[in-house]
């Protein structure tokens, strides 16, 4: 029952969760994005199935507690986010337009060698 509550709290308008502490005591006045990523394979025994990549971003600075989903297929058991620099460009257009056409300040501390800026 309370899954089911979650889902339709969202579904609503509502908010299930927050970061904590706000992301202003670690990024300042900046505004940011979060990005998560992963991908999923098939059973053991599947020779064929691809592999599905899904990448998620958060869409509502300063808040962060929405977030948008993209998936798309790739090849079978492959680990590497083939299409990773389109489908993080597509959010962060959509973060852009939810926050007023703006660009995020504070982009990509993990990556190694960094991502492109994309605006």
């Amino acid at each position: 029952m309370t899954n089911l509550l979650l889902k339709v709290n969202v579904k609503c308008g509502g908010r299930n969760f927050k970061v904590l502490p706000h992301p202003s005591t670690f990024v300042g006045n900046k505004r940011c994005i979060f990005f998560g990523a992963d991908v999923t394979h098939p059973d053991a025994g599947d020779a064929d199935s691809p592999s599905l990549a899904a990448v998620v971003a958060s869409n509502d600075w300063p808040d962060t507690g929405r977030f948008l989903a993209l998936q798309s297929e790739q090849g079978h058991r492959v680990e590497i986010l083939q299409n990773l620099q389109s489908l993080a460009e597509e959010l962060m257009r959509k973060w852009s337009e939810r926050n007023n056409f703006t660009a995020p300040d504070v982009r990509d501390h993990f990556s190694s060698p960094p991502l492109p800026l994309f605006f």
